[in-house]
């Protein structure tokens, strides 16, 4: 993969897309594997959902 997103590091939409076009740019296509629980600088996950567990966690996913 040409990028990896990991949840301890907090997800910039800006940076991950200007690190997208660079990779296209480069080599034509860009691969991308992201976590579950990658989260925005303030917390929020970025493939959350409404939805709660019977914990009352957010569904990721």
């Amino acid at each position: 993969p040409h990028i990896i997103l990991f949840p301890e590091i907090a997800f910039s939409r800006e940076t991950f897309i200007s690190k997208v076009e660079e990779t296209i740019a480069a080599k034509g296509y860009c691969v991308i594997v992201a976590s579950e629980g990658v989260q925005y600088s303030d917390g929020a996950h970025i493939s959350g959902s409404i939805n709660k567990d019977a914990f009352g966690h957010q569904q990721l996913g």
